[in-house]
């Protein structure tokens, strides 16, 4: 009997480390078919742009153009070099069209959930570290997607306006370090998930677990505040046929196949706008600044609008980012658009009640605890999305002289909070005031008392 019980944890223990062992074939097959997946979007959209433009670059510039749009759907920096007859330098780029990033995710997503399901363990955590296996090998790819991306000196000349952006002889490639660490983060993340949603779920009222309900809310959270920000922009539009039409009138203008495709172009931006309207709505601010200490400037809030000249107003204070804070770069908002408030205060309600429904809980008090969980796990979420959603980009002179750093989008620091304090606040609400299903009763237990 007690050799049985000696013998009993170093099997499962060698079971265990077979289980995590095994897998990584499936995982970088899996990894691949995500990366493949993600060019390919990335490949169509440069390819479409080019057929409906003028059709001076060469094939194989454009491809390597979308592998520059593939490795900024991980948010990895751009380096762009320049030289003239009087100067020269490098600036970096770094930003994230999110549709793109969204896609990406969700095919990771399916990676992960994938090895986990191979790997047959039914422990939560377990799952999680499946899943996330897939993040080395779609770094590994990722960085050699990016090796061959770089754009020559001089590709970008046949590009229609190039010259006034960056005069003299342009190379464009990836940053090596952004272009494995931005992939494996996103990997990992999204693997995990991926994992996690393929552990089977608890029944019992021992073994209902309050972590993944908060997930689960803390996810809906997010995605129910990025969807109805966007429905809010959509409302706006609606409300707005004037400025609607000029938008429209704009893209066709040189005709029905570049319209679409700058349609197609601006789509891949809704989550950011998006991620600013939620930001906005929140209470916080949308803006530009210049360092980490510098001047910033507030566009976008419930109470301000950027006006016209905003951007021009931005881009002529880079000459000036030590002089002080740009200019008013806004104009009141009319009292309506405190309705925005409903953005965050819907979608946390309906997070919280989703965290005590999936956590099961007991009591009202239960399914608040679960939900001010989730809405701390969501200002998590929110701070991942916001630094995804905001543009950076860094300047150097010639021989590494100091240049100016810019950055926009939300204010991080005060936008997490923010955050925090509407899923905490909110997320507790929706737990209390919307009672889940009580959990099933285990077999041979007594069932207690409602409280």
């Amino acid at each position: 009997m007690g050799d049985h019980g000696s013998n009993a944890l170093p099997r499962s223990q060698d079971r265990a480390r077979r289980r995590f062992l095994n897998g990584w074939g499936g995982a970088a097959v899996r990894a691949v078919v995500v990366a493949l997946a993600g060019g390919a979007l990335a490949e169509t959209v440069v390819f479409a742009a080019y057929l409906a433009g003028r059709r001076t670059a060469s094939v194989l510039d454009v491809a390597r153009a979308g592998g520059l749009l593939f490795a900024w759907f991980h948010h990895t920096d751009l380096l762009f070099r320049y030289r003239t007859d009087t100067a020269a330098g490098s600036f970096t780029l770094g930003f994230a069209p999110m549709l793109g990033t969204a896609v990406v995710g969700g095919l990771l997503v399916w990676a992960g959930r994938g090895v986990a399901r191979r790997a047959g363990d039914a422990r939560a955590w377990a799952c999680a570290l499946q899943g996330a296996k897939v993040a080395p090998p779609y770094a590994a790819v990722s960085l050699l997607a990016a090796f061959g991306s770089k754009l020559p000196a001089g590709a970008l000349v046949a590009v229609p306006g190039a010259a006034r952006i960056a005069p003299g002889f342009v190379s464009v490639r990836p940053s090596v370090v952004g272009g494995v660490l931005w992939p494996l983060a996103l990997a990992v993340a999204f693997g995990c998930a991926g994992g996690l949603s393929a552990a089977p779920r608890e029944r019992s009222a021992e073994t209902a677990s309050p972590v993944r309900g908060a997930l689960a809310g803390a996810w809906w959270m997010l995605a129910a505040g990025l969807a109805l920000a966007f429905a809010g922009l959509l409302v706006l539009a609606a409300v707005t046929p004037h400025a609607t039409a000029a938008y429209f009138r704009a893209a066709f203008v040189r005709g029905a196949a570049r319209g679409s495709v700058l349609v197609g172009l601006n789509l891949l931006v809704v989550p950011n706008l998006a991620a600013w309207v939620l930001a906005a709505a929140m209470g916080g601010c949308v803006g530009g600044g210049f360092g980490v200490a510098g001047s910033h400037a507030c566009l976008l809030s419930l109470s301000k609008l950027p006006s016209g000249s905003a951007l021009a107003t931005l881009a002529g204070g880079l000459d000036h980012a030590r002089s002080g804070p740009p200019g008013a770069l806004g104009s009141p908002a009319p009292a309506g658009y405190l309705a925005f408030l409903l953005v965050p205060a819907v979608a946390v309600l309906l997070g919280g009640w989703i965290a005590a429904h999936r956590a099961e809980t007991a009591t009202r008090v239960d399914g608040a605890g679960v939900g001010a969980l989730a809405g701390i796990l969501f200002a998590v979420l929110v701070g991942g999305v916001f630094v995804l959603a905001s543009v950076v980009l860094s300047t150097t002179g010639a021989r590494g002289a100091p240049g100016a750093s810019f950055w926009f989008g939300p204010r991080m620091v005060t936008g997490v909070a923010l955050a925090a304090i509407w899923g905490v606040v909110g997320g507790a609400a929706g737990g209390f005031l919307f009672p889940s299903r009580p959990p099933p009763v285990s077999a041979g237990s007594t069932p207690s008392p409602p409280v």
